[in-house]
């Protein structure tokens, strides 16, 4: 998709450099995705806040173990 965007040319320095990608659309693309990533951790990280995961009674690392060694 092409954009047109008013950025302060501070900002888009730094995008440069700390990125090291060749072109701004390249740095850009990374940075998005890097921010994108970021969120998601983040949305997941109050999910498990919010809502713990919960294991079987009973159930220990060597129990695992075992059952995997089974397969």
């Amino acid at each position: 998709m092409k954009v047109t965007a008013l950025l302060p040319d501070e900002l888009v320095d730094d995008i440069r450099s700390l990125s090291k990608r060749k072109t701004l659309t390249e740095a850009l693309i990374y940075v998005l995705d890097e921010w994108r990533s970021m969120k998601k951790l983040q949305f997941l990280t109050k999910q498990l806040k919010a809502h713990p995961l919960k294991f079987q009674q009973g159930l220990s690392a060597h129990k695992i173990r075992s059952l995997n060694r089974k397969r």
